[in-house]
């Protein structure tokens, strides 16, 4: 009998997978298109359940700063940081956190899942991918401790070719809300150019803000128990939001706990980008085969496949219910960095609805947060903007 952990109405079966028979099949150069755009909104919807328990084989090793110093080393060096970042004014001899998101060209409003499914649309549209450099939102994380050790890393997945298989099997957003065994950290020297050029032409919110010089090194050593731990969260991509429980993450879930674990969001918590959001058997399918190295995520009934066309085309505000989750919405989270933004006297405009309740009160909690800090330093440097928040 399989275990299941069933959360707030549904349930994730967490069982051993085995790669399936392959099929034959023709070319697919539209639907992988459409892939890319479906695994840029994973992280948009984000399910808190345990995933199936992971062998320790394998896991990095380092203890002590001599251990943790040669562990970040791939993200501390071996590469130059992208020059928008480089160029920060940081003052010397003090620490801070970096925080960077990459925003895709389509906004997914969460309030309206037909919102979500018009997001993934609109990501096709190769004008404006190409006006903002890249078609994937992404989120970053980064940390300029008073010794000046410089860091910067992100969590990625290595085999898109994944969650190809499972929507043409019929799983629908289930596959993009499963865990993946292929996650990593990407290091300085493995930067995606979509990014680099997002950061070059302004698709982008890079904010700095100034922490204590022991948090900077708690930063570090957290990011050094990630990378050993033996549960191997590293290699599981997920979309469980929290990653302090070892189990897994994603890019933005990632990001925002390094940073907290720095004391970035001191006084206001990471919860604050969370949204509950209901999940119904219009976008939500249960195909057959399972890839090898995926634990899928299990809701609607089985045999309740979803072609692409109907995922495209549907209206995913009708079906049956399957429950409720709750996780990061990264849309609340650029919303609280252009917070950081305008009052640098650098605006952005506005993404999500001023009538969003839930947006109206990270408006209000992000203002509080950042009248904390003493001097805001603007950036610019092409057509990209920055921000750096000191204490003082």
């Amino acid at each position: 009998m399989l275990p299941a952990f069933s959360v707030r109405g549904f349930g994730l079966a967490c069982q051993p997978v085995a790669r399936p028979q392959s099929r034959a099949r023709a070319d697919w150069p539209l639907l992988r298109f459409l892939v890319r755009g479906l695994v840029a909104l994973a992280a948009a919807l984000i399910v808190a359940a345990p995933p199936a328990p992971a062998s320790a084989d394998g896991a990095r090793t380092g203890g002590g700063a001599g251990g943790v110093d040669a562990l970040l080393a791939p993200f501390e060096s071996g590469a130059p940081m992208p020059p928008l970042i480089a160029g920060l004014p940081l003052a010397e001899g003090r620490a801070y956190a970096i925080l960077v998101q990459i925003v895709p060209p389509y906004v997914a409003n969460m309030q309206d899942p037909n919102s979500v499914r018009r997001a993934m649309i609109r990501g096709l549209n190769p004008i404006a991918v190409e006006r903002a450099g890249t078609q994937l939102g992404h989120a970053m994380v980064g940390w300029r401790c008073a010794d000046g050790r410089f860091g910067l890393t992100g969590k990625t997945s290595e085999d898109s070719e994944l969650g190809e298989a499972m929507l043409r099997d019929g799983w629908g957003m289930a596959a993009v809300l499963s865990e993946f065994r292929f996650g990593r950290l990407h290091r300085l020297d493995e930067l995606d150019p979509g990014w680099l050029r997002a950061l070059e032409r302004g698709a982008v919110r890079v904010v700095a803000f100034e922490i204590g010089a022991a948090d900077c090194q708690r930063m570090r050593q957290a990011l050094a128990r990630y990378l050993t731990h033996p549960q191997r969260p590293e290699i599981r991509y997920t979309n469980l939001p929290d990653p302090a429980l070892m189990r897994g993450d994603g890019c933005a879930s990632f990001a925002l706990w390094l940073a907290g674990e720095g004391g970035v969001f001191a006084g206001i918590g990471r919860d604050l980008f969370w949204r509950e959001v209901e999940l119904r058997d219009s976008f939500i399918g249960h195909g057959t085969e399972v890839p090898e190295g995926v634990v899928p995520f299990r809701m609607a009934e089985p045999g309740h496949e979803i072609g692409v066309l109907r995922l495209m085309l549907g209206d995913w505000s009708t079906g049956r219910v399957l429950g409720r989750a709750r996780g990061i919405d990264p849309e609340l989270m650029t919303l609280a960095l252009d917070r950081a933004y305008a009052r640098a006297g650098q605006p952005r405009e506005r993404r999500l609805p001023g009538d969003d309740a839930l947006a109206q009160r990270v408006d209000a909690a992000a203002e509080r947060w950042l009248g904390g800090f003493g001097r805001i330093t603007p950036v610019r440097m092409g057509r990209a903007r920055a921000v750096v928040m000191h204490r003082r």
